[in-house]
């Protein structure tokens, strides 16, 4: 527990780090990450993402039967601004993109479509033990999903409330 404790506690690198492989843990997206930090107020992140909403899931497992089963792979690009010049660790401000192929089943067929988004979000990250980094955020997002031929679910496009968790190996 001491052990435990001391590594937790451990004062941060003298050289913040430059790199962190990621897990990129969305409101809407699964996914694996790079970050690249480019100056003390900027860093840059690029991930690649399972993408299934569950805000227009409503039958995720098919256990009802529902056709409103929106999924697919996203690339996410955003670029994190730290105010206070201690990037990657600190308050930060992210804007970002995101989009991919997605598909859903529409009258028993799968049909192939796109999902998109943006959104800015407003968060805290920081490197634990030398290097763990872990971040926290949530803001808001347009997001829409287009499925040819439907005009309706499972196509949808509105604002959502987007919640940001990233936990990886600074370096």
């Amino acid at each position: 527990m001491h052990l435990l404790l001391s590594l937790a506690l451990a004062a941060p690198p003298a050289v913040p780090p430059k790199n962190i492989v990621l897990a990129d843990l969305g409101l809407h997206v699964i996914g694996l990450g790079y970050q690249r930090t480019f100056t003390p107020h900027v860093t840059g992140q690029l991930s690649l993402n399972l993408y299934v909403p569950w805000t227009q899931n409503l039958d995720p497992f098919g256990v009802f039967g529902v056709e409103r089963d929106v999924a697919g792979v996203v690339l996410r690009a955003r670029v994190y601004a730290f105010p206070f010049g201690a990037a990657p660790s600190g308050m930060w401000i992210s804007p970002f993109i995101q989009g991919g192929p997605a598909q859903a089943t529409r009258d028993g067929a799968r049909q192939l479509g796109s999902a998109w988004a943006g959104g800015l979000s407003v968060g805290y990250a920081g490197v634990v033990a030398r290097h763990l980094h872990l971040s926290v955020g949530c803001g808001g997002q347009y997001h829409a999903a287009i499925i040819p031929d439907d005009a309706t679910a499972p196509s949808f496009h509105n604002l959502f409330p987007t919640v940001d968790l990233g936990v990886g190996y600074a370096f």
